[in-house]
């Protein structure tokens, strides 16, 4: 294969040119995207750390993100990181995987992070993984784009109703003047 300057692309990029764009390859990945779906069905933070389940899906979560950094990697070598980083999907990826990754040296920094509402949030943070199969599926491409452009108009919606509330608040404020500071019982 050649690039767009015509010049010959080395052995190693035209071969993961060849795999990032075999069907099979985004077969694998979309039944790797629903493999962590599942785990993180299973997954809950009340599962005792010691228990079979968890080091179980410490294991599959390890594997998952090498296999998902394998497929990051192979598409930074097939585009080239100026036109991988230019898709706002592929951004979404990278941003995924350093979370998972900065989750798991968390996990591995010791017990005492466990507490720590930052780590909670880097948790929360794995439910960003399904969006991974939004670039596969066409349909649910348009979807969340759909969704995502109407975020403005919801915004502006959302701002009105703050200035109803907040007149309706002034008016009570205003008028009743602490009337209802008693309890009755």
């Amino acid at each position: 294969p050649r690039a767009r300057g015509g010049t010959d692309l080395g052995p190693l990029r035209a071969w993961a040119v060849e795999v990032t764009t075999d069907e099979r390859f985004d077969h694998v990945v979309l039944a790797l995207i629903f493999l962590s779906c599942v785990a993180l069905a299973v997954d809950s933070p009340l599962l005792d750390p010691s228990s079979a389940l968890a080091a179980a899906m410490r294991a599959a979560d390890l594997i998952l993100t090498l296999a998902f950094t394998a497929e990051a990697g192979l598409k930074v070598l097939a585009l080239g990181p100026a036109r991988y980083a230019a898709d706002a999907w592929n951004v979404l990826d990278v941003v995924v995987l350093a979370l998972a990754y900065g989750e798991m040296l968390a996990t591995a920094a010791g017990a005492e992070l466990s507490g720590l509402s930052a780590f909670k949030a880097v948790r929360a943070m794995r439910a960003l993984r399904p969006l991974r199969a939004v670039r596969r599926l066409p349909g649910l491409r348009i979807v969340v784009e759909t969704l995502l452009s109407c975020v403005p108009d919801v915004l502006s919606v959302v701002s009105v109703l703050a200035l109803v509330v907040l007149v309706f608040a002034l008016f009570a404020l205003t008028y009743l003047k602490g009337a209802l500071h008693h309890c009755a019982g």
